[in-house]
């Protein structure tokens, strides 16, 4: 004898999850990061922010104001900016790299792999950095 299994309209079907468990809902349900355009499409925000820029740069060179003083104080202020960036990255970027640098390099000689590896990288990076830096005083001066 056959037995005959009815649906109950009522019940819920579960999601369909993905491969880590979770239901694909949970992932359509979180906020995009960012803002507007420069979240969704960052590659395509860098390459419109840089035309822009370039856009910017060969525009003052070939602007020609009645009085010549107004574009040395623009040039001054957009140089400002510039300069601004510029330190904040040797002041922000740098350290940045070397701690992680260094981090990593102790999370792999904490487990007893490659401890010549280790030393090798915290050398090689210091030797680069003298080098920049040598190089660097030399253009300055």
């Amino acid at each position: 004898m056959a037995t005959i299994v009815k649906e109950d309209p009522q019940a819920q079907q579960q999601p369909p999850s993905n491969d880590h468990g979770a239901a694909d809902t949970e992932e359509l349900d979180m906020p995009p990061t960012g803002c507007g355009i420069l979240g969704r499409y960052p590659v395509l925000s860098v390459l419109i922010f840089a035309s822009a820029g370039i856009g910017l740069g060969v525009g003052l060179s070939y602007w020609e104001p009645d009085d010549p003083e107004d574009k040395d104080i623009a040039l001054k202020w957009l140089g400002l900016i510039g300069d601004m960036f510029i330190r904040a990255l040797k002041a922000i970027v740098l350290p940045l790299v070397f701690i992680n640098v260094v981090i990593s390099v102790v999370d792999m000689m904490s487990l007893g792999r490659a401890s010549a590896i280790g030393w090798k990288t915290i050398g090689l990076y210091l030797l680069t950095t003298i080098i920049a830096s040598i190089v660097g005083i030399i253009s300055i001066v």
